[in-house]
């Protein structure tokens, strides 16, 4: 083996690109409507991984949260079904998918302890964004994503 190039049965394989990557965004920002949080350039990813985490705490406003992938080429997809509402969420809260389904809710932490997603997701490339119902937080909120690039030049970006 030579760095990360692993030649098998007389072909040669680049494994350079087959490693789980993360991304947060840089600052804590309030959830709106509509708020794109991530670019995904050059191709697809495997989403391992959502969490947004609660830094300043919400009022009393009944927010909800989906999170959606806008591809560049293809149809808008909604990643998750809508949550339970996020009001007087505090600090520490997180809220995670854990779903089988793009169907599945997201779950709201309090505690700040959660179990992780359990299948990856398949995300072409496009913008991940946020679709808040009633109205948006009042806290601010960090997304991070945890996610294996299925192209060799794939970038996730933050958008805030």
């Amino acid at each position: 083996m030579t760095g990360n190039i692993v030649k098998t049965n007389r072909r040669l394989i680049d494994l350079s690109n087959n490693s789980e990557r993360t991304v947060t965004t840089s600052i804590p920002a309030v959830m709106s409507d509509g708020l794109s949080i991530f670019g995904i350039l050059n191709g697809p990813i495997e989403l391992k991984a959502y969490i947004a985490r609660c830094v300043t705490p919400n009022n009393a406003t009944a927010t909800t949260f989906i999170l959606s992938s806008i591809p560049t080429v293809g149809v808008p997809s909604d990643i998750c079904g809508a949550s339970a509402s996020l009001a007087n969420a505090i600090a520490g809260t997180i809220i995670n998918l854990v779903g089988n389904t793009l169907a599945t809710p997201p779950v709201i932490s309090p505690a700040g302890t959660a179990i992780s997603q359990l299948f990856p997701i398949l995300i072409p490339t496009g913008i991940l964004k946020l679709t808040i119902g009633v109205g948006s937080t009042t806290g601010t909120w960090v997304h991070h994503l945890r996610y294996m690039p299925l192209d060799k030049d794939v970038v996730v970006t933050p958008l805030i």
